[in-house]
């Protein structure tokens, strides 16, 4: 991690828990198979006074997911700290992916409890079939603005053709890009650490939806969780793309777009 750029000085070792471990086994007949050893680990011994201490007072952007409340009461209580209160009073902008794992929520309290920690969030992302699984197979992008009232910012993800979100100045979809899947496992967490970088650079809501797309497509052409981006001057040129551009990039167009280094045939970078 610290070579990857991530400050790990505030990184504390646990003595009397293990570290949590997951485990992908990919194939491609039966799709990637994912164990999860989580029982007792470091994560799930942590609590609402992590909220207290350094790197979190001085945080720009403080990242939840809907995994960490299910892990342990502490945990649960931790999100539920960090989601109290007024917005306007909070010291950092809090961030809530739904992320859904069944088998962590075996006492089917999953749909009321996800979606009222969502909704005290400041920015939320959720699949569109995460959504319909948890508050019903009809839902669309609007039924879950509906349901969702109150983040400023609601991204809701549809699989490989889009992503919109919605704020106070309207909704905003952005296509998806097209790529080869080598592995899907990941997407959705890189997805989402593009979304969020974009925002924290004061992109537009359709540049930092792109930004998304583009991270997500880094782990899509990889078997582990996450993968190269493209040079950050490749970055650039794809985030100021006309929008009909952009859309061919998701379409595989038969030529190349200049500057963008698409390869017909195969993967959007």
């Amino acid at each position: 991690m610290s070579a990857a750029g991530v400050d790990v000085s505030h990184v504390r070792t646990d003595t009397r828990h293990p570290t949590g471990l997951l485990v992908k086994s990919p194939d491609s007949a039966t799709g990637t198979r994912v164990h999860y050893y989580r029982t007792g680990s470091a994560a799930s011994a942590l609590g609402p006074e992590l909220l207290d201490e350094e790197p979190l007072r001085s945080a720009a952007l403080l990242h939840l997911t809907g995994i960490t409340p299910a892990l342990s009461a502490s945990c649960r209580a931790l999100v539920t700290k960090a989601l109290t209160g007024s917005v306007d009073a909070r010291p950092h902008a809090v961030s809530f992916d739904v992320n859904h794992r069944p088998a962590l929520w075996p006492d089917g309290t999953a749909a009321t409890v996800l979606r009222r920690l969502a909704d005290r969030a400041d920015i939320v992302l959720v699949g569109l079939d995460e959504a319909q699984g948890l508050w019903g197979e009809d839902l669309t992008v609007t039924d879950v603005r509906h349901l969702l009232p109150h983040p400023r910012i609601l991204v809701v993800k549809d699989g490989a053709r889009a992503a919109t979100a919605v704020t106070d100045h309207g909704v905003c979809t952005v296509p998806a890009l097209r790529t080869a899947v080598v592995e899907p496992v990941g997407a959705g967490d890189a997805f989402a650490a593009g979304f969020l970088a974009g925002l924290l650079r004061s992109l537009t809501t359709a540049q930092a939806l792109r930004l998304g797309h583009i991270t997500a497509v880094s782990a899509l052409r990889v078997t582990g969780d996450h993968g190269p981006l493209p040079a950050a001057d490749r970055v650039e040129r794809l985030l100021a793309l006309p929008d009909p551009e952009w859309e061919a990039l998701g379409r595989a167009p038969e030529r190349t777009p200049p500057g963008t280094g698409y390869t017909p045939g195969g993967a959007a970078p």
